[in-house]
């Protein structure tokens, strides 16, 4: 997913937030999770793959087909 300091939040309903941050800049955006897949507000969507006590693992179309573990903290 990039260079990233990130981090994902969601409540019982699936709508939470996506923060990260890269070089000066911070940014918050709104997120649904439905149906497997992660929505985001710029109009990304991550695709569910995986969920372990680790993290998760998700794929996405935008970041050249590669696969990205979400490390739980």
């Amino acid at each position: 997913m990039g260079p990233y300091l990130a981090s994902l939040s969601f409540d019982k309903s699936g709508n939470g937030y996506f923060c990260y941050s890269y070089g000066t800049a911070d940014v918050i955006q709104k997120v649904k999770y439905a149906e497997d897949t992660i929505f985001i507000q710029d109009g990304t969507r991550l695709t569910l793959d995986a969920v372990s006590s680790d993290g998760l693992k998700v794929s996405s179309n935008y970041f050249g087909s590669t696969v990205n573990i979400v490390r739980l903290s």
